[in-house]
């Protein structure tokens, strides 16, 4: 396999020993688009944002606009850092129970509190057998419980099943979802997690309040329509025309915006983000020519050869190559002959050869021009 690097065009660098791109003041030219929104391409758009069905890059992005966490992946670091929390949690000694402590700040766009319950909540919404996504159920397999206190709403703990690598980083992908918004008759509160595992969960169900629930969580328009798409990000979705723009707009007074100084990652400065999908490399050509876009991931490795080398791009973008959290690679199937075609594949020493036969290198010269690192497994050089 080799890292497949991302081309990026935002006002930004990148240094040695830095795998993203800082912002950089530059100085104003007269004929830059006098604009308080950011214009962002991107070439996969997901097909909805419900909060916890399906698992797509552009939906996790957009998250992170208008949805909180307990943490946050801190990019720049490569660790987790506090978002709903007020920092990092307390771990037992055992390594089992997380105590975290909810921002004082932090609030739903009604003005309540966000508590405990909130996230007590939104991982049984995750765990509940009823809710279409398999792929979070796996991954959350190893939360026992959450714990709530009488009396002290901020507070929860989250109890691990065993030690697991894990366990730090699971915080960062669940985003925190109001209870009294989507389960406004505390369905959910009648179980925890442990029933939700019990092999006699299913069989006990007779046309239940819980059926009827998931049933209506599972709703398509709770993950396309915006008035349904609410969370405690700075952003709203204002609107959406699927394969082709999504427009988020930065709310009034919100939370975030009284937080410490220093918490940049919290910031929100555009009024508005406008997300546009662009699949034809010609006509992304031509809107960056056109400064109709401010910033841009998703451009490919010839387009991007062509721009750095144009003096007009040059002047108005910064442009880089930067390595990903992304890697290309070729599998074989190793039971091949369990599936009637040829065994041989089964055999390790014929697997070896195959991948010392396979020019890495020279694709990634041919395919990506050069802009590649070959990687001997899944696990990032970074």
């Amino acid at each position: 396999g080799k890292g497949a690097p991302d081309a990026s065009s935002t006002v930004e660098r990148q240094t040695e020993d830095i795998s993203y791109l800082p912002l950089e003041n530059y100085p104003r030219r007269e004929d830059w688009p006098n604009r308080k929104a950011v214009f962002y391409h991107w070439m996969t758009p997901p097909s909805s944002l419900h909060p916890t069905n399906g698992v797509e890059t552009g939906k996790l992005m957009v998250f992170d606009w208008i949805h909180r966490r307990l943490l946050y992946m801190n990019l720049k670091k490569l660790q987790p850092a506090p978002d709903l929390a007020e920092k990092l949690p307390e771990v037992s000694e055992d390594g089992l129970r997380y105590s975290f402590s909810i921002r004082p700040q932090a609030k739903w766009d009604d003005g309540s509190p966000i508590t405990g319950k909130d996230v007590a909540f939104t991982y049984k919404a995750f765990i509940c057998p009823l809710v279409k996504n398999p792929g979070f159920k796996a991954y959350l397999d190893q939360v026992e419980a959450v714990e709530t206190f009488e009396g002290q709403p901020r507070r929860l703990d989250i109890l691990m099943k065993s030690p697991y690598i894990f366990n730090d980083y699971i915080h960062c992908d669940i985003v925190i979802l109001q209870q009294s918004l989507y389960d406004p008759e505390g369905v959910l509160e009648s179980y925890s997690l442990e029933d939700f595992r019990s092999p006699d969960f299913m069989a006990s169900l007779t046309n239940s309040k819980i059926e009827s629930w998931a049933n209506a969580w599972n709703e398509g328009d709770l993950g396309s329509k915006p008035e349904r798409i609410q969370g405690a990000g700075p952003y709203r979705l204002a609107s959406w025309t699927q394969g082709s723009e999504m427009v988020l707009v930065r709310k009034k007074n919100h939370w975030t915006q009284n937080l410490p100084s220093g918490e940049d990652a919290h910031l929100s400065r555009p009024d508005s983000i406008v997300v546009r999908t662009i699949l034809d490399e010609q006509a992304l050509e031509l809107e960056i020519k056109r400064q109709g876009i401010d910033a841009s991931n998703y451009i490919s490795t010839s387009l991007m050869e062509r721009l750095v080398n144009d003096s007009n791009f040059v002047e108005n973008y910064h442009g880089k190559f930067v390595e990903s959290f992304s890697y290309s690679f070729i599998s074989f199937n190793t039971k091949a002959g369990a599936s009637g075609r040829n065994p041989a594949l089964e055999e390790p020493e014929v697997r070896k050869a195959l991948a010392h036969l396979t020019p890495v290198q020279k694709i990634i010269d041919v395919v990506y021009q050069g802009h590649g690192t070959p990687m001997a497994g899944p696990v990032s050089p970074r």
